[in-house]
């Protein structure tokens, strides 16, 4: 294989070693923290991660903004005092939104475990941003096995420190928001010695970099808004589910939650490595990649669903005070190839041409859906099940969507494909939900068969394109 092809497969190969990492960790410690800890304590963690989620966008697009502009640049040619003046306003910046969000939070919130929960993630959210600056500069210069390791090492520390807390019997959901945010501060002391060229240097004055920190901002809050449009598409529903039937049941249904997450975390890995190399592309190979690598993605990610009856029988003997919420699997399990299909191709793809006004239309587009569907499902039907029903829905509408709006930027149909997604789909939660779980693995195996069947010609012909392009480009090499 040519020496472009293999740095590109050791790349993402750093890269899903990182989120292997984060993977495995977050699965044992959603393994091990339902089954220590008592369901309320669970449920107000579930509620901090909540809070963790949406103020992040304190930050107001500044990190995503930098990506922006720099992603493709070389590390050495930043300019240290420059990077350096955006890192130390960004650090003013988000200290004076936490200050402000403390003292109004002290006087709104009048629940005292939800108003903890809420400290907890403010102090948590000022190293958070701050360390996601810096590694979203290394993953810009293509410094991918730097990011990597920044990832590896918080969610090493984090598990430690977490299975040391669970050991000692302290189980409080506060003891377990304190190691995370040990685990991030520790992980931020590490970056910025990594990257004390653009960490340690003399910032310039604020009248030469407040242009600069203009144009970041202008640029990533477009990405900032359309993330938080994507956030509010589940987080309407989750926080309706919270406010209509409680901690306990949020909890439950975010247990779920997070396993279909984990699997679109490892996935989305190859997001990192795509986009830095996307932009070094030109617009017909841009195009030419598209399809068969959606077509390649889907067809192995449809196959992973096979795994999920063995998968929900171990975790319901290991949970069974949650077995009622892994009943939810069968309708959450298929958003994370949506969501991660989405994420490693659509989103890159309109970053990289940078259409992020794309990206916002279609997230503000579904959650003006989720309200309504929200208000139906919860409001006037009290529906449980119909409100997790909605959020596949929601997710299924985003991606179609996306993609719809990424074909008028390149030449491609997908109308059928989404349809036979979309059937594919309704069979595999119909089989998961309604019958037994042997009938309902021989039920979805047949159709996904036939999917297979199907789309024989598309996958042989996507796979063997993609393996000729990496042999051209080692010619190329």
């Amino acid at each position: 294989m040519n020496q472009r092809a293999r740095q590109f497969i050791r790349y993402i190969l750093y890269a899903a070693g990182a989120n292997l990492t984060r993977i495995l960790t977050t699965f044992a410690l959603t393994l091990l923290l339902p089954k220590f800890m008592t369901e309320e304590n669970y449920g107000n963690w579930q509620l901090y991660l909540f809070y963790c989620s949406f103020l992040g966008y304190f930050s107001l697009g500044w990190c995503e903004g930098a990506l922006l502009k720099y992603g493709g640049a070389a590390y050495a040619d930043l300019d240290g005092r420059t990077m350096a003046s955006q890192f130390w306003s960004l650090t003013v910046h988000v200290t004076l939104l936490i200050a402000a969000a403390f003292l109004i939070s002290a006087a709104v919130m009048q629940d005292p475990q939800k108003r903890t929960a809420m400290w907890l993630a403010l102090i948590f959210i000022g190293p958070q941003i701050l360390k996601t600056y810096l590694q979203l500069i290394l993953q810009a210069t293509n410094r991918i096995s730097d990011y990597a390791r920044s990832f590896t090492w918080e969610r090493l520390i984090n598990f430690a420190l977490v299975a040391l807390c669970m050991l000692l019997g302290l189980r409080d959901f506060r003891c377990v928001a304190g190691m995370e945010i040990i685990s991030v501060g520790a992980v931020l002391i590490y970056l910025a010695v990594l990257c004390r060229e653009v960490t340690f240097r003399r910032p310039l004055p604020l009248r030469q970099s407040f242009p600069l920190t203009r144009e970041l901002v202008h640029t990533g809050v477009q990405i900032m808004l359309a993330s938080l449009a994507g956030q509010l598409i589940v987080g309407i529903v989750r926080f309706a589910i919270e406010e209509h039937w409680g901690t306990i049941v949020f909890g439950k249904i975010s247990l779920s939650l997070s396993m279909a997450n984990m699997l679109i975390t490892c996935i989305s890995a190859v997001s990192v490595v795509l986009y830095p190399t996307l932009r070094r592309s030109s617009g017909e190979t841009l195009a030419e990649i598209y399809r068969p690598a959606r077509t390649c993605l889907t067809a192995a990610m449809y196959g992973l669903l096979l795994f999920y009856v063995p998968g929900k029988e171990l975790l319901r003997l290991w949970l069974p005070r949650y077995e009622e919420s892994l009943r939810y699997l069968a309708i959450l399990f298929p958003l994370c190839i949506y969501e991660a299909r989405t994420s490693v191709l659509a989103l890159t793809y309109l970053k990289t041409l940078r259409r992020e006004k794309d990206i916002m239309r279609a997230n503000i587009a579904v959650v003006l859906v989720s309200l309504p569907a929200t208000y139906c499902t919860v409001g006037l039907l009290g529906s449980l099940d119909l409100a997790v029903l909605s959020i596949i829905v929601l997710y299924a509408l985003k991606a179609i969507y996306t993609e719809t709006l990424l074909a008028r930027q390149m030449p491609m149909h997908l109308a059928w494909d989404h349809g036979l997604e979309g059937a594919l789909t309704a069979v595999f939660i119909l089989c998961s939900w309604l019958l037994p779980n042997g009938m309902a693995i021989l039920a979805y195996l047949a159709a996904y068969g036939l999917y297979l069947c199907v789309k024989r010609k598309d996958v042989l012909q996507s796979a063997a394109f993609l393996r000729g392009l990496l042999g051209k480009e080692g010619k190329e090499a």
